[in-house]
């Protein structure tokens, strides 16, 4: 297992929260409702107890007529909710200026300006004249939640980690020395093992692209066309001709002198095929490959071009820029990000597209990005592993159970949809797009089943047998982030810990990206290879290779490849052309097939939540997303959480947190919305078009003028979700006894038997 951390210990968070304010706001609140009842028995309406109310805000006077008791009362509970807003505005503003000292420092920190340097270069130099101003401070304090609250694979601040989960055999059955408990080994996060910078996909692009069309190299360029592409109508244009001829070992000049026509007009028809994506060349890095840069430059030092030293040069300056960046101080990252994009305008005439200088919160794709090896080890095994697995097993099966009808349910709907045809499996998902095929029978049986009321479910004691297939011996394969709510380490060896499925993945992840520093990856890759081709129920995959968008490559077994957008890295590696996948319907049974492997197959890397995905893919393991309204209980089945209790909450009720007023108003504001909909005090809040969720607590002014900034640019409704793991259930801790947030990423597999169709 991958063994994700936060690189930061949650406490920094604790100095952002004010709960002596907060509980002042509470007073104020309660304050308010008294006085509310009383006047509305008068008849007052909520504008006119509203004006009231800002009055008392603004400290103005109010009168009443003397002698009326009723009167007089509202005036008495109108003094008590002056005397509690007062009372608040004082605590929350010297709150506010602790919560303000502690950004300051944590801002500071060299470790903390490492990470701007790495993700937010213009925030660091923003940060060179101070913390000044509300923007700087509500974008410390969205790092701070994110470097303390949330589990990353990337660079310092979320290292690469391994664990080992020890069942007492090995795959041959035979008996294998393990822990016979929980062992963990931790020095801490600044501990690491090794650091090792990457160029970002787009210098990569740009720096090939560059390469392959320079002057001295062009002449030389084979193209290939790609693999897995459909074959497309040939016009007759330069371009579709060049296609035509693009045999993957004909030089571009040889082309050139056989089209009768220029080599500047035949390299541009190149870049045009190249960059539709039709064509390949022998400069072009597989996808998977660690270091793109080094198989460039190899491929250039050995290029029968003369003229290429200059070029050779500049590739070896990017490679310095690399290799000296992880040593660098934060200053020094910021440099080097900025060195590189400069080397690439050189080589290419124009700028990369990095988003280093619009300033990205997750702005994690410039120009170099780094990870790091830590330092932890986690052991399991004996009893402890075997209560994990027996936590965790019945929660697994029923998400099987899901896929499988998942699949069955998508496969249906194609036949029918097609009626008795064969097409090819390209122009159908095309057609598609990116449809999904919802199961509103399930969503009804739940949906009458859970009552939303309810804090939390227990799904294993709804009767769904009638619609949930058997799982049998149909293989199932998939990756699973769990999170062990456990007070510590202790508690957990002790049995007292609650399993959370976080997130769940139809793909195994354990890359070659995320085994770059374990000691023994190739043990690793085979143990990952046997099983999860034994839950393939003995129908051949196809792996369909996407391109490296976002700088971690695919995954890539050593099965047939279609080539849509990724390179392969094997050698010699089995190409299957999208041609030849083919959808066959009888108008109730839909299936994929393959002519030059003889009959049925199915896709693999799935992470695709489309419709042909999921009808033709390996069964999908996935998370049942259940939405019940405005609140969704928490959904567990047995022991295991499959689903956090979630609440549904418009983007504009957060946007009015900070609509103006200090850390007073904010928190009032915040008091009445967390009560409004019932929220626990510390969520987590996914707003629309936002990549990752956003830690946020009522009683903390700097993250809710934070979240309430970037949800006034969004409309739709946000999703609110509990913190689970809470802050007082996280098992990890550092030396000093600093309590740090984790998820073990593990690769569950369950084999189909022998015969299984």
């Amino acid at each position: 297992m991958i063994v994700r951390t936060a690189g930061f210990p949650v406490e920094e968070l604790c100095h952002l929260r004010c709960p002596e304010a907060h509980a002042a706001a509470e007073r104020v609140l309660s304050a308010e409702r008294e006085l509310t009842d009383v006047l509305a028995t008068r008849g007052w309406d909520a504008a006119r107890i509203g004006r009231l109310r800002e009055r008392l805000d603004r400290g103005l006077p109010v009168r009443g007529r003397a002698g009326d008791d009723t009167e007089r009362a509202g005036l008495e509970l109108a003094e008590a909710y002056r005397s509690a807003r007062a009372r608040l505005a004082a605590v929350a503003e010297a709150a506010q200026a602790r919560a303000r000292d502690h950004l300051a420092g944590f801002a500071a920190d060299p470790r903390v300006r490492e990470v701007f340097a790495l993700t937010n270069p213009g925030l660091l130099r923003d940060l060179r004249r101070g913390l000044r101003g509300a923007r700087l401070h509500h974008q410390v304090a969205l790092y701070m939640q994110r470097l303390c609250a949330k589990n990353e694979t990337t660079s310092f601040f979320g290292p690469i980690n391994y664990g080992e989960l020890e069942t007492g055999t090995n795959r041959t059955g035979t008996n294998r020395t393990g822990p016979c408990g929980i062992e963990v080994c931790w020095p801490g996060p600044a501990s690491l093992r090794a650091r090792r910078a990457h160029l970002s996909t787009s210098v990569v692009d740009a720096t090939v692209g560059a390469t392959a069309f320079s002057e001295p190299v062009r002449a030389w360029l084979v193209l290939r066309r790609r693999s897995g592409l459909p074959s497309p109508a040939h016009p007759d244009t330069l371009a579709y001709r060049l296609l035509a001829r693009a045999d993957g070992r004909t030089a571009l000049r040889v082309h050139a002198a056989a089209l009768r026509t220029g080599l500047d007009e035949v390299a541009a028809a190149a870049r045009e095929l190249v960059g539709r994506g039709l064509v390949t060349h022998q400069f072009q890095p597989p996808g998977t490959v660690l270091d793109p840069l080094a198989f460039v430059v190899g491929r250039l030092a050995f290029a029968p071009a003369p003229g290429t030293r200059a070029l050779i040069a500049a590739l070896g300056e990017l490679r310095g820029l690399r290799d000296g960046f992880s040593a660098a101080d934060a200053d020094g990252k910021a440099s080097r990000q900025r060195a590189v994009t400069e080397v690439v305008a050189r080589l290419t005439g124009e700028a990369p597209d990095t988003p280093a200088a619009r300033a990205q919160f997750y702005g994690d794709r410039l120009a170099l990005r780094e990870e790091c090896a830590g330092a932890l080890r986690l052991a399991i095994g004996g009893a402890a592993a075997a209560r994990l697995l027996a936590d965790l097993a019945p929660a697994l099966e029923f998400l099987a159970r899901l896929g499988i009808r998942r699949r069955a349910l998508a496969r249906a709907a194609l036949a029918r949809r097609l009626g008795v045809r064969r097409t090819p499996l390209w122009r159908l998902a095309a057609a598609l797009g990116e449809a999904r095929l919802p199961d509103t029978e399930l969503d009804r049986r739940l949906a009458s089943a859970i009552d939303p009321a309810a804090r939390e479910v227990d799904l294993s004691t709804v009767e769904l047998r009638d619609l949930l297939p058997v799982a049998g011996s149909t293989g199932v394969a998939g990756s699973v982030d769990v999170m062990i709510c456990a007070a510590s380490l202790d508690a957990w060896r002790a049995g007292d810990y609650v399993p959370v499925l976080a997130d769940v993945h139809d793909t195994a992840l354990l890359t070659d990206w995320a085994l770059q520093f374990h000691d023994d990856r190739e043990r690793v890759r085979a143990d990952l290879y046997t099983h999860v081709a034994a839950a393939w129920n003995g129908v051949p995959v196809v792996c369909v290779l996407a391109g490296r968008r976002t700088g971690i490559p695919p995954l890539e077994p050593p099965a047939p490849i279609a080539e849509l957008g990724g390179l392969p890295g094997q050698p010699n590696p089995w190409r299957v052309d999208v041609d030849d996948l083919v959808v066959e319907s009888d108008g109730e049974r839909a299936r994929l097939v393959c002519g030059s492997l003889g009959g049925e197959v199915q896709l693999y890397n799935g992470e695709l939540d489309t419709l042909t995905q999921t009808a033709f893919g390996a069964v999908r393991l996935g998370a049942p997303r259940i939405r019940l309204g405005e609140h969704t209980p928490r959904l567990r089945y047995g022991r295991a959480v499959l689903q956090r209790r979630m609440w549904t909450v418009p983007a504009s009720a957060l946007a009015s947190l900070t609509a103006d007023g200090g850390a007073d108003r904010t928190l009032l504001r915040g008091c009445r919305l967390w009560y409004e909909y019932g929220l626990p005090p510390a969520v987590f809040v996914k707003l629309p078009a936002e990549r990752k969720p956003m830690f946020a607590a009522v009683d903390a002014p700097y993250l809710l003028g934070a979240l309430a900034r970037i949800a006034a640019r969004r409309t739709g409704g946000a999703t609110v979700t509990e913190v689970l793991p809470a802050l007082d259930q996280l098992w990890l801790a550092d030396p000093p006894g600093r309590r740090y947030t984790a998820e073990l990423r593990c690769v569950f597999v369950r084999a189909a038997e022998a015969g299984d169709d």
